[in-house]
């Protein structure tokens, strides 16, 4: 559907706007990304930044899946920076709840595969189970009840914590 799309604005430039770029670039990098399809994906992120005003939530959005295309190609460091980019930028502070929390979310994964220090990384003297993910749940409010999408991944977070509290790693 991307490379149909991409077929008609060529034919019809007067369609060709930097609006129905950016949705076509982000669709396709969602799809790459979700279908493994790491070359393409990288094709994408390569030709398509300077579609996006930085900063808006289009670019954020951009931003998120090529976080997890560095993550998924375990280029770990650069996951790192970019978060730090994104984070670090003035507009971030006005983006929704949700996409503060899902860059929190995505700064702590960092940090974790970085071997930087990570929020709950060492076992507090006292903590009983479950206050781990009780603590990062507070971090992301907006993922309370969402079970099927960054909720699990906060799930998720908590283990790899977890597992790497032990000393065996076994």
């Amino acid at each position: 559907v991307c490379d149909e799309t991409e077929t008609l604005l060529v034919e019809y430039p007067l369609f060709a706007n930097r609006s129905r770029q950016s949705r076509n670039a982000l669709t396709r990098l969602m799809c790459s990304v979700q279908t493994g399809q790491v070359a393409r994906a990288e094709h994408v992120v390569a030709r398509s930044g300077d579609l996006f005003d930085a900063g808006d939530q289009n670019w954020h959005t951009f931003q998120e899946w090529h976080f997890i295309l560095l993550m998924h190609t375990e280029r770990f460091e650069e996951a790192y920076a970019l978060v730090q980019d994104v984070m670090g930028r003035s507009r971030f502070a006005s983006q929704t709840p949700v996409t503060r929390d899902r860059w929190n979310l995505f700064q702590i994964y960092a940090a974790l595969f970085t071997a930087r220090p990570v929020p709950g990384e060492t076992m507090e003297k006292g903590e009983k189970t479950g206050e781990l993910l009780r603590d990062l749940m507070r971090r992301f409010p907006s993922f309370k009840g969402d079970y099927a999408g960054y909720g699990m991944a906060a799930i998720a977070l908590e283990i790899l914590i977890v597992l790497g509290r032990r000393h065996d790693h076994t």
